[in-house]
């Protein structure tokens, strides 16, 4: 039973916001990816951000973890076999790389769901390389929607659904401050910044 209803939660976010945000995630990687080397998208879903950064740039391995199998299979099915796209279960509490392995780390939406946010944030100071940064974006339910940011065809579904949604599906203020405190804990440097629909902790190692 269990199985089957993550099934229909996952379908569910294929056909809602992993449609919706389309354009979030084009604008995502035009600003953040880079073009070679490795990028680790964290708490990848239906794996929208890591096909769209693997598309024009060959000299760039993108891999995308979450430890759902059910969003990994859309994923997969999405990424229609892009040679230089993977998608592995994994929890970001154990990450199966090397030290510094990744160019960008890049988590959307993904911080709200951690139940160990010291450890996940330590594991990936590790695997990022020295001088790069993590992205960590938690959607800000105060921003006004940017034009262009998301798919809305007749202004559906309205503002004031979303901010419900996004006040339920995020940190909210106190939650973000708190992961600050814990990103400042270790031994890089943190800046917040304000892109789009999002306030991210930019993390540098």
């Amino acid at each position: 039973m269990r199985g089957a209803r993550e099934r229909i939660w996952a379908l569910g976010y294929q056909l809602g916001p992993g449609r919706m945000y389309q354009p979030a995630y084009k604008k995502l990687v035009e600003r953040l990816a880079p073009q070679h080397g490795n990028l680790l998208d964290v708490g990848c879903g239906p794996g929208w951000l890591s096909i769209h950064a693997a598309r024009g740039r060959p000299d760039l391995d993108c891999v995308g973890i979450d430890t759902s199998p059910r969003m990994l299979e859309l994923a997969r099915r999405n990424s229609q076999g892009q040679l230089n796209c993977s998608f592995r279960q994994m929890d970001a509490a154990e990450i199966q790389f090397a030290e510094a392995t990744f160019e960008a780390v890049i988590g959307v939406q993904t911080m709200h769901h951690w139940t160990r946010p010291e450890v996940i944030l330590a594991e990936l100071h590790r695997v990022l390389k020295p001088g790069r940064s993590a992205w960590l974006l938690d959607v800000d339910p105060k921003v006004l929607i940017p034009p262009g940011w998301l798919d809305r065809p007749g202004g559906w579904p309205p503002e004031a659904l979303l901010r419900r949604n996004w006040k339920r599906w995020s940190l909210g203020d106190q939650g973000f401050r708190g992961m600050l405190v814990r990103a400042q804990a270790l031994s890089w440097s943190v800046r917040v910044e304000h892109l789009g629909l999002y306030r991210s902790l930019v993390c540098s190692r």
